[in-house]
């Protein structure tokens, strides 16, 4: 079985943390079809973690960030390989959110919106998102827990 390694990125859309940045995959995705979650990309060899989050924001959502700092990080074990994902949160400091631009490698997103951190309960419970498990165990909220993700850890 091989490793992965990925991040996602987490953007409030104030200090509320009431709503973060939200995205559609589509259809045909590999991993999370049809399921909304978090803006997310694998590490390419030799990249360091918050180069592929920089990386990440800007080519899948068209803008520049700064790193807040580490949330959580958790791994799974996937039916082809094993993935080590971490969620950062970032801010933007500039460029308007856009997706479906053709130009990322991997997935491109078919939609975005701003929606509470809960409304991802789906994602976790039934496809199994990591990035979004990490989220709501972050947060606090109950949900059934993914039985494939053997840890989680989490950054005051």
């Amino acid at each position: 079985m091989g490793e992965k390694k990925a991040v996602a990125l987490v953007i409030f859309r104030d200090e509320s943390r009431e709503e973060i940045v939200s995205v559609l995959r589509p259809e045909e995705d590999q991993d999370h079809p049809g399921a909304w979650g978090l803006p997310a990309t694998s590490l390419k060899e030799g990249e360091d973690w918050e180069d592929a989050v920089h990386r990440a924001a800007e080519n899948k959502l068209g803008v520049d960030v700064s790193i807040e700092g580490l949330m959580s990080e958790g791994g799974q074990a996937r039916d082809e390989y094993g993935i080590t994902l971490r969620n950062y949160r970032v801010e933007i400091e500039s460029g308007e959110v856009e997706v479906d631009r053709g130009q990322t490698e991997g997935t491109d997103y078919v939609e975005w919106s701003w929606r509470p951190p809960n409304a991802l309960r789906d994602t976790a419970e039934d496809s199994e998102s990591l990035c979004t498990t990490l989220l709501l165990d972050y947060m606090d909220y109950r949900f059934d827990k993914p039985h494939n993700i053997f840890k989680m850890l989490h950054d005051p």
